[in-house]
């Protein structure tokens, strides 16, 4: 299995309900994509104060290469990442991605 990690620095003025929704997407692609067995998402409320402006992200629970591949490559994976990169700092810059095999 995997862990794939996303962690996100979205611009300050982005509303909160905002980032509520496009998180909320990222947790619907377990309905989209086999192979997708968990996904959580929220606000970062770590008390160590090392976020560097990431204050939001996603983790997902995936089968294998194959469902993360197919993940990757969905359209509407695609569709959501041209909703989210305009409201980060910086594009793709405001995204810090991370995966581990368990």
């Amino acid at each position: 299995m995997i862990r794939h990690c996303v962690f996100l620095r979205f611009k300050n003025d982005i509303a909160d309900d905002t980032i509520d929704e496009l998180l909320g997407d990222f947790v619907l692609m377990k309905n989209v994509v086999p192979g997708i067995r968990d996904v959580v998402a929220g606000r970062n409320d770590s008390r160590e104060g090392l976020e560097r402006g990431f204050r939001h992200g996603f983790m997902m629970d995936i089968e294998d290469d194959e469902a993360r591949e197919a993940y990757l490559s969905h359209p509407t994976r695609a569709a959501l990442a041209e909703r989210i990169l305009p409201c980060l700092e910086g594009g793709l810059e405001g995204v810090m991605v991370a995966d581990f095999t368990l």
